[in-house]
């Protein structure tokens, strides 16, 4: 991410929660799912940062979008046309998800 890019997402999104639920097997990878809650001021252009290398369901505001269209060079981008001002929410599914590689 960019210094602009950085600057423009602190303008348009406030109060970030995540609920992370791992599946822990005895291995280097696991699956699970992650919950992110945010506030919006207003819609613009925003994306979810993940270093992974898969990406399973992509959920923004109870819409299953096209992960193969929306996760691209490490970024899921969510579209402006659903996204609220206010309270938004993204559900991903963690396909093969390194613990200390893979972030968001």
């Amino acid at each position: 991410m960019t210094i602009d890019e950085a600057k423009e997402r602190s303008l348009l999104i406030k109060a970030v929660q995540y609920n992370l639920n791992l599946v822990l097997p005895p291995a280097e990878h696991y699956n699970g799912c992650v919950e992110i809650k945010f506030l919006l001021v207003k819609p613009g252009h925003i994306f979810v940062d993940y270093s992974g290398e898969e990406i399973g369901d992509v959920i923004f505001n109870e819409t299953r979008l096209d992960a193969a269209k929306v996760f691209l060079g490490h970024r899921i981008r969510l579209p402006k046309q659903l996204q609220i001002a206010g309270q938004n929410t993204v559900i991903l599914t963690l396909l093969d998800f390194k613990i200390g590689q893979d972030s968001f």
